[in-house]
């Protein structure tokens, strides 16, 4: 079995990049987790971002999908619409 992980990279007019707080460790990282059964990666990228951060999806979001198996991880690139 394996996970898949959806992670934004949301860059503002200034060119700086948002990042969240982790609560289970304090660590900063992209707004994103996992996609839930039966969800496209693009429906929960976007689902990530408005639960992490409040934001509503204004443009087209890029994004980079992963996968994690057994401690290997799987690089794709997408956009969602």
């Amino acid at each position: 079995m394996f996970t898949i992980g959806v992670f934004g990279i949301i860059i503002d007019d200034e060119d700086r990049v948002l990042l969240c707080h982790r609560r289970d460790f304090d660590l900063w990282n992209l707004p994103g987790g996992g996609v839930e059964e039966g969800e496209s990666p693009s429906d929960a990228l976007v689902r990530e971002i408005e639960e992490e951060t409040g934001l509503k999806r204004r443009r087209s979001i890029s994004a980079g999908f992963t996968a994690n198996r057994t401690g290997t991880r799987l690089y794709s690139h997408s956009t969602a619409g």
